[in-house]
């Protein structure tokens, strides 16, 4: 599950009614960032308000939409069961195009 929210343009068009999440996936704008980090003096993280609870075989992933916006959550869940789990990750990124 995310733990951060997407600081898209296009997210925020569907947090806010204007667009349907059906047409996020395709909107022409759907990469364009409304947070960054470095690009701006001062920028406040998103981090959870209560510390995460983690057990022993729980895995975090950090990463951007370059990886979660081209994968199904199944597909990462499917890869995460490998021992070296980033090269079969990588190697489903190559087979998709990415």
């Amino acid at each position: 599950r995310p733990l951060s929210r997407d600081h898209s343009l296009v997210a925020r068009l569907v947090e806010t009614g204007i667009i349907r999440q059906e047409d996020a996936e395709n909107h022409p704008q759907k990469h364009v960032l409304t947070a960054a980090l470095g690009v701006a003096d001062e920028i406040e993280p998103d981090v959870p308000a209560e510390p995460l609870s983690l057990e022993k075989s729980d895995v975090v992933l950090i990463c951007t939409d370059g990886l979660w916006g081209q994968l199904t959550e199944a597909e990462l869940k499917e890869n995460f069961a490998f021992p070296n789990y980033s090269f079969f990750l990588c190697k489903l990124l190559r087979r998709n195009g990415i």
